[in-house]
């Protein structure tokens, strides 16, 4: 502030146009003109205490020597105290603290404490939550008229009982002054402040407070009058005073905690951006932290900045050497432009769907939360982002993406948990099933629905909520299957209602899919006799030339098992180098069907499955429909490849994505590929959303499991097993107990080792004194 020269003192901004607001505004303050007065408290009825540790002895450290053109400044302000009843001089105190004076805007001083040295170090810690940030922000949703109140020198409200009062002494070159009320530089007193103010402005809606700022909202002027005058009451109840030259009523846009807010959401602040846009280039790591410091005040503005910073962040490692790089100074830039854009955060609101983006790159995570709104458009709420840790760093990249997902996850925990709860359809269910009521009130069957893991169930499908449908629909159209195989594939995992129309529209609303269509079905002129086991009958083809790849086609006729291997080459030896492969992993089938191409009527083709007692049959020349389990598989495959042309990945990962989404999806028996071919079930992705069996029997024998025959507490003296050169055993006590059968044994000469309980004796040697 002191950068902008401008008189702070003299500025004051009301927004109100209408002259009956301005004019009630101005009989507001004259009723509650006491809480507008430079007098300073103190609270009734309440003295704070500092609790000190135990054994602790008092510390006095004598005055600081201050600047003789400084003198009289100090001593005006310590007078000044002194009669506002904040200090009292007093001949003796065991503690004594130095005064730490501060240059004011206006030329005054400000008294301030050096506690760490005493105070600080013998007072015990009080815990008390002080409000994210975030949380006030996101309470500001559906405000369009903002107020903010300042405290006039916030914790000199606050009375502080004698002992403590004493605590807080000053020593000072007039000698020692008691300290009556809360001081600035005592540990504790931020928190214990908050908590005041929080029970000072409890119940009061529309209203956040920060320590001493106090932000009051609301959708209309009336709203906002109502809320403040209830502030104010608050106020003159409790005796708390406000600076009115740092107060602003009834603000459409207003700054609050360096951010902007309006009715549209949040925005940065014009005047921290200039200080990051102009900044210069950092020489040490010093300048370096600060730059970094502004920077990451907007990071939930910026999509990925961990990894945008990541060069700049590698400068301050302790072995690295301070060293600007062209990546930094791209870094640099880089960071600069993304903060002056003009992004804005939506106020978060409970009652439209939410949407969680994450990503990661070689160095960091990132996550996006948005709001989807009415109109189909997405807005962000927040960004965030962290570097990866060096372990991290050695992850696939798919475990990557999957620690960015739960990470995502746990950084939006309070906006997302629940999500359930809101469904319009699944509450009422979710509520209905965890309270044991009657679900036939609401027209379902009682029997149908189950609970599991806060998961609502219909049959053994999970009842997908909303605001995740979308996700799970692009999941069932992965490779562009078609209609009939999303309804079936979506039949054994998930439901909500008018699911299968939701399908529909998702596959012909889908252009690639429409473009890619194939012609109408021809007559079936041939029938083969159905096989009664898998791989007794194959039927192989050739598709392409694609993308510069023929594609061998490989079908099962009994389970519709489809293999398809991509090839720049069609020679029958690479077509026996394939066959041979697959009949080394399932068999020889007993038919093997094809067209007439040459390189599966060659001698050496038919040798080749002759010697392995395979009976070849071929197409009749010129009607490939003879043929027909593998022509319809080269079709869909053609059709897929072309659908997934413009989708990422390489020729093997899309065809590994369609290859699994085939063999997943149920045929016309109610059976996937994989049940027929493998006799039993196949893990899918979509197996995700039920508990496996492993967690089943884990959980299972975890209460079934007994406790062990022998058992150690903590404290306990054992001897636990040496396997060094040092001797056959150590003595130490248990340290902690790690599930049922190991634990953490601190040795007498301070290492910690983790045994088994077979690897353990009780002992009664006390060890070295």
């Amino acid at each position: 502030m002191r950068e902008v020269n401008l008189d702070w003192s003299e500025i004051n901004a009301v927004s109100i146009t209408d002259k009956n607001d301005v004019s009630r505004l101005d009989r507001l303050l004259t009723d509650y003109s006491y809480v507008f007065q430079s007098k300073i408290g103190p609270v009734p009825n309440i003295k704070l205490h500092l609790d000190l540790k135990p054994d602790v002895k008092p510390v006095f450290i004598k005055p600081r020597p201050i600047p003789y053109a400084r003198k009289q400044k100090i001593e005006d302000e310590l007078e000044h105290m002194e009669k506002s009843g904040i200090i009292t001089k007093v001949e003796h105190s065991d503690w004594g603290t130095p005064i730490v004076p501060v240059d004011k805007p206006d030329g005054s001083v400000r008294i301030c404490a050096d506690y760490k040295v005493t105070v600080n170090q013998a007072i015990k810690d009080f815990n008390y939550p002080i409000p994210r940030i975030e949380d006030i922000y996101a309470q500001m949703n559906g405000g369009k008229y903002f107020c903010t109140l300042d405290l006039s020198k916030a914790y000199f409200h606050l009375e502080m009982d004698d002992e403590s009062a004493l605590l807080q002494s000053l020593s000072t070159h007039k000698g020692v002054y008691r300290v009556n009320r809360l001081m600035f530089g005592v540990k504790v007193a931020p928190t214990k402040f908050q908590q005041f103010m929080d029970q000072v402005l409890q119940g009061i809606e529309g209203v956040q407070c920060f320590f001493d700022d106090i932000i009051v909202q609301g959708a209309t002027i009336q709203e906002v009058f109502t809320r403040l005058e209830e502030v104010l009451k608050k106020m003159k109840t409790y005796n708390l005073t406000l600076n009115r030259e740092k107060c602003k009523f009834f603000e459409k846009s207003i700054e609050y905690l360096g951010h902007v807010i309006d009715e549209h959401g949040l925005h940065k602040s014009q005047d921290k951006i200039s200080a990051i846009v102009n900044a210069k280039r950092p020489e040490n790591v010093k300048e370096l932290k600060s730059f970094l410091g502004m920077a990451n005040y907007y990071n939930k503005f910026t999509p990925n900045l961990a990894s945008t910073l990541y060069p700049l962040n590698s400068l301050l490692k302790k072995d690295k050497k301070y060293c600007w790089t062209k990546d930094c100074e791209e870094s640099f830039e880089k960071i600069k432009s993304q903060i002056s854009s003009e992004n804005v955060l939506v106020h978060f609101s409970a009652d439209l769907p939410l949407l969680l983006a994450t990503d990661a790159s070689p160095f960091g995570l990132g996550a996006c939360l948005s709001h989807r709104f009415p109109d189909g458009s997405e807005r962000p709420i927040s960004f965030a982002s962290r570097s990866l840790t060096s372990a991290e760093k050695n992850y696939s990249q798919i475990d990557k993406e999957a620690t960015a997902i739960f990470w995502g996850m746990k950084k939006y925990f309070q906006y997302i948990y629940e999500s359930t709860r809101r469904d319009p359809c699944l509450s009422d269910i979710l509520d209905a099933l965890l309270n044991g009521r009657d679900l036939r009130r609401l027209g379902l069957n009682d029997s149908e629905y189950t609970l599991q893991d806060g998961c609502v169930f219909k049959a053994r499908r999970v009842m997908i909520p909303f605001n995740l449908q979308r996700e799970v629909l692009k999941e069932l159209h992965v490779g562009h299957v078609g209609i009939v195989k999303m309804k079936s594939l979506a039949r054994n995992f998930c439901y909500w209602k008018n699911i299968d129309k939701d399908i529909e529209s998702i596959a012909k609303g889908c252009i690639v899919c429409c473009l890619k269509q194939n012609e109408p079905p021809m007559e079936r002129s041939h029938s083969w006799e159905p096989p009664t086991k898998p791989w007794q009958r194959l039927h192989i083809d050739f598709a392409g030339p694609m993308s510069g790849y023929y594609y061998f086609v490989i079908v099962d006729a009994h389970s519709k098992w489809v293999d398809v291997i991509p090839t720049k080459t069609t020679t029958s030896q690479w077509c026996i180098k394939q066959l041979r492969n697959l009949f080394c992993n399932f068999g020889f089938p007993e038919v093997l069907v094809s067209d007439n191409g040459p390189q599966f009527t060659s001698k050496v083709f038919k040798d080749f499955l002759e010697g392995n007692g395979v009976i070849h049959k071929t197409s009749a020349p010129f009607h490939p429909s003879t043929n027909g389990q593998a022509e319809r598989y080269v079709q869909t495959i053609k059709k897929l490849l072309n659908c997934m042309h413009d989708e990422k990945g390489d020729v093997e990962y899309k065809l590994s994505q369609i290859l699994i989404q085939l063999r997943k999806v149920p045929n016309a028996d109610g059976k996937s590929p994989y049940d027929l071919m493998f006799q039993r079930e196949v893990r899918t992705d979509f197996h995700v959303m039920f508990r496996s069996e492993q967690e089943e029997r884990e959980n299972q024998g975890s209460r079934n499991r007994r406790e062990p025959r022998r058992k150690f507490d903590v404290g306990d003296r054992v001897q636990v097993r040496n396997y060094t050169r040092e001797g056959k055993w150590k003595f130490g006590r248990v340290l902690r107990r790690e599930g049922r059968l190991h634990y953490q044994v601190e040795l007498d000469e301070g290492n910690v080792w983790r045994r088994h309980v077979d690897q353990i004796r009780s002992t009664c040697y006390g060890g070295k004194n």
